[in-house]
């Protein structure tokens, strides 16, 4: 039997930089694993290896997407289990397992393209800030058009309307469960395909 799932980013490419959002994803998680070190490619094949396992046994899996890169992921959490794993480096508890790439990788050959290495770093490093200056000014325009429409809009129909979709959609109903956890999360990227929107792999049970 096959598991259902839902795919989101915790991280983002963003006109302020870039934005991490994984501890907000963490919470509940009581088993937390933070890869380390070698390449992101290395750490995204383990955990699709992770999600594919898990999903063919039945388990509801969240797959965390770079928001660098589409095609590979940045995490997984399993809810029924309260475990996840995570391509970063920060967690909101103290205790959590790490998982260190530099054990598998040849070091010797990795010195000897070390100033290649740092050369790329540099590279990569100035492009994601070219990236984040196109999008500041992407903003910067964005908010001069949106003005025109704020200075147009009739707040109090817009509040009527809002308030009829609620209804519609919750029917007046509420939540059970008094105590609810508020998590952060991106449904699109600007990553190097292209920008990302992942509405229609959300889950719809």
């Amino acid at each position: 039997m096959s598991g259902k799932g839902m795919h989101y980013y915790a991280s983002g490419n963003t006109a302020k930089g870039f934005y991490n959002l994984f501890e907000s994803n963490m919470q509940g998680l009581e088993n937390i694993y933070l890869l380390k070190g070698g390449p992101h490619t290395l750490k995204s094949s383990m955990i699709k290896k992770l999600a594919d396992t898990w999903t063919e046994q039945g388990y509801y899996t969240e797959r965390i997407h770079s928001s660098s890169d589409n095609d590979s992921l940045a995490g997984l959490i399993i809810p029924a289990l309260q475990f996840g794993i995570f391509d970063t480096s920060t967690s909101p508890i103290s205790e959590v397992h790490y998982v260190d790439f530099e054990a598998a990788l040849d070091k010797a050959k990795l010195k000897a393209m070390h100033t290649e290495w740092q050369e790329l770093h540099a590279k990569i490093s100035e492009t994601f800030q070219a990236a984040y200056d196109c999008f500041a000014d992407g903003l910067h325009i964005h908010d001069y058009l949106e003005d025109i429409y704020i200075k147009e809009m009739d707040f109090n129909k817009a509040n009527q309307v809002t308030d009829e979709l609620i209804q519609e959609i919750l029917l007046d109903k509420k939540s059970n469960n008094e105590n609810a956890i508020i998590r952060h999360r991106f449904f699109g990227a600007s990553t190097l395909q292209v920008l990302w929107i992942l509405f229609h792999q959300l889950p719809m049970d």
